[in-house]
């Protein structure tokens, strides 16, 4: 007597389900990696790494709420929103990180005067560097905070590192991380930097200031 073969659903093995999750976020930090790429070199970098970041944070804060949004379609529109008031509000904390970086990197090289300052001016630099950074990522992370006006949004990302001190140091070493393996594995930087850079920001950065924007805005 034959048997007849089930055609109801199978159960899938929870391996399976995991497996293909991290397949699919994978794909996700690939393709946000190489569109941030794009279109930062579309703005010749000075002009598309700001509004850039915001897209790639835009489409990987999605991801985290559990929504599925078209990656090209919602890094371009977003792109074209913050093209200019991303690059306003970025461009003071970038110059700030590339000067702090520039001081620690002559302190390091021994380009100081004297050899007691070393220790200092090098300190100095990483922690400009370092807050900096932290105050980028909390506007490139947070929708809410780049719709401020401008001095307020100013204002609010320097003070967001102090208010999330241990998010804020978290963040700076995993983008130190992130930069190292980017130096020492190329494809690393191409492919997963910037997607797993924006990760970092809004899971370390942006729901903390999310939650203290809310706490603010409401009635005591």
């Amino acid at each position: 007597m034959a048997t007849r073969s089930s055609t109801g659903p199978q159960h899938v093995p929870s391996w399976a389900l995991r497996a293909n999750e991290a397949v699919d976020a994978a794909l996700t930090l690939v393709v946000v990696s190489l569109l941030w790429w794009a279109l930062t070199l579309l703005g010749l970098v000075v002009l598309g790494a700001a509004p850039a970041s915001c897209a790639a944070a835009e489409v990987m804060r999605a991801r985290a709420e559990g929504r599925a949004v078209p990656v090209a379609r919602t890094m371009w529109a977003a792109y074209r929103r913050e093209l200019v008031p991303a690059t306003l509000r970025l461009l003071p904390f970038g110059v700030i990180i590339l000067g702090g970086l520039s001081t620690l990197f002559l302190a390091l090289r021994g380009g100081v005067p004297e050899p007691w300052m070393l220790a200092p001016v090098a300190t100095l630099g990483a922690v400009a560097a370092g807050w900096a950074t932290a105050s980028a990522a909390a506007l490139i992370a947070v929708p809410r905070l780049r719709r401020q006006d401008l001095l307020v949004s100013w204002r609010a990302a320097l003070l967001c590192p102090g208010a999330v001190p241990v998010a804020a140091f978290l963040l700076v070493v995993s983008l130190a991380v992130i930069g190292l393996a980017a130096l020492v594995l190329p494809p690393v930087g191409l492919l997963l930097g910037p997607g797993g850079a924006a990760q970092a920001a809004g899971a370390l950065m942006g729901r903390r200031t999310e939650a203290l924007l809310a706490r603010h805005e409401s009635p005591s």
